[in-house]
């Protein structure tokens, strides 16, 4: 029958073949295969790419729909309906965590840091960090400085709390000093507190951006993906890429990347972020009525009737009424700064690297 055949599909090795198998589920509309698919998701080692593509598929099949939007009510309610099961195998939740989007009302802080602080699993624990950090609140960041000063947490996740935290760290900057200064020199806390603080990386003899061969000399193999991860989160990077659905949509998801493309190919798109540009991440150079000259991409559903939404360099948005636009044309430059790799030390480009390969 076609649930068996389904249900033998979603037990092969192959993860391209357990992907085709979904996605066969999802277009026949028939619900006969609901449960397989609910049964896939109790695999162990399930991949965040098959988790959503296997909710997707439910989700579908439950409804007859599937919704254009970012937000899809049936998905989120599957999705809290695994979160709150606490029979639930908890990397099944934090997967279930990772796919929810951060302005779900039904999620609180205090949720999260119950999920931080009384659950022994460490990728629970990370996404609900990640979670947080992608909330723009006050409350928010101060959750994430509650848990860098918490002892009581191992050492990787309070410098990741304090990396979540991103670029928006004005108002607790001297909160941020003091907890820097009650550390010791080699504690991962004070390294990280130092880099929010924008400490330059030391005065680096770098080659040109264009001569790769040298910088994979200098950056060589290896690295920390641990700390890897934490360079992505306080860096530009996350102005317009996610990884597992986390950061901004402008760009690549870079959570697609891992195990797909080499060190060197990854190393080029940082050092050369113009060299090649795919036609969903043009930017555009808009002339005003004013004289102004602007660059940014085009956000999708930005803007209101007869304003059109960008997205500059540094992360902020800028809206424009069509009536102010003079002219607009599609550029050669990425939305990605060329000089990002200068606002990196070689051990944080190397720990990035790791982070993404």
């Amino acid at each position: 029958s076609r649930r068996t055949r389904l249900s033998e599909g979603l037990g092969s090795s192959f993860d391209s073949v357990r992907r085709l198998c979904i996605r066969y589920a999802a277009e026949t509309g028939d619900k006969a295969l609901l449960e397989p698919l609910q049964g896939n998701l109790a695999r162990d080692l399930l991949s965040p790419l098959e988790f959503k593509e296997t909710i997707a598929a439910i989700s579908y099949l439950e409804t007859g729909s599937a919704s254009p939007k970012a937000r899809d009510p049936q998905r989120e309610k599957y999705l809290l309906g695994i979160l709150s099961d606490k029979s639930k195998s908890s990397n099944l939740r934090a997967l279930a965590l990772s796919a929810m989007p951060s302005e779900t009302a039904e999620i609180a802080i205090a949720d999260l840091m119950d999920f931080i602080k009384s659950t022994a699993s460490e990728e629970m624990q990370k996404e609900a960090i990640l979670f947080l950090g992608s909330r723009t609140s006050p409350e928010s960041l101060d959750a994430l400085l509650e848990l860098g000063k918490d002892q009581t947490l191992p050492l990787n996740l309070r410098a990741l709390a304090i990396s979540a935290m991103g670029r928006k760290i004005d108002s607790i900057e001297p909160a941020l000093i003091r907890l820097r200064d009650e550390s010791i020199a080699e504690n991962p806390i004070r390294k990280e507190i130092e880099r929010m603080l924008s400490v330059a990386p030391p005065s680096q003899n770098l080659p040109e951006p264009t001569n790769t061969d040298a910088w994979m000399e200098l950056v060589g193999t290896g690295g920390d993906p641990i700390s890897g991860q934490r360079v992505w989160l306080r860096s530009v990077c996350i102005n317009c890429h996610s990884y597992r659905g986390r950061g901004s949509l402008l760009g690549p998801e870079l959570s697609t990347l891992k195990g797909s493309t080499t060190r060197r190919r990854l190393l080029e798109s940082i050092l050369e972020p113009s060299r090649e540009i795919g036609p969903l991440y043009s930017t555009w150079r808009v002339l005003t009525e004013e004289g102004r000259v602007l660059v940014g991409a085009k956000l999708n559903g930005g803007g209101v009737g007869t304003n059109l939404k960008y997205l500059a360099a540094d992360g902020s948005t800028f809206e424009l009424k069509l009536s102010e636009i003079v002219e607009q044309q599609p550029s050669s430059l990425s939305i990605m700064p060329a000089d990002t790799y200068q606002s990196l030390s070689i051990d944080e480009l190397r720990d990035l690297l790791a982070f993404l390969e």
